[in-house]
């Protein structure tokens, strides 16, 4: 995918809630994948990309019409022009969603990604356990 470069600064440090407004499904892993490339922003290219490696993740781990539902929904709520938290490039001030050449910020895809792993991680331990609760 051509996400933004590693080193290239980004506003704000990267976050994820999992799957926004959902608890109850075993694919938090998806999400919290699928929340890294949102963060760092991009293209429409790179944002169609990520929607669709979510979908093929989802379809890993979700019925088939759940997966195309959550795609859907990305896709129509995760515009970069609404001020949304979940937006593409939410790790940039709105209404960017791409570096420019004036950015200085501290945060960068390379100096973030430990906290992308540990949310990554707990997210794999959350799946692995409502899959025990089936």
């Amino acid at each position: 995918m051509g996400q933004v470069d590693i080193g290239d600064p980004i506003d704000k440090p990267f976050t994820s809630d999992h799957c926004t407004a959902v608890t109850e499904y075993d694919h938090a892993a998806c999400c919290v994948r699928h929340d890294w490339l949102y963060w760092q922003g991009g293209s429409r290219r790179d944002r169609k990309q990520a929607d669709l490696a979510f979908y093929k993740c989802m379809r890993q781990t979700a019925h088939w019409r759940r997966a195309g539902i959550r795609r859907l929904g990305v896709r129509f709520a995760g515009v970069g022009f609404l001020p949304t938290p979940w937006r593409w490039g939410y790790g940039w001030k709105w209404p960017r969603s791409s570096p420019t050449d004036a950015d200085t910020s501290y945060f960068t895809a390379a100096n973030q990604r430990e906290v992308y792993q540990a949310i990554l991680k707990n997210a794999e331990d959350a799946d692995t356990h409502a899959r025990r609760q089936q």
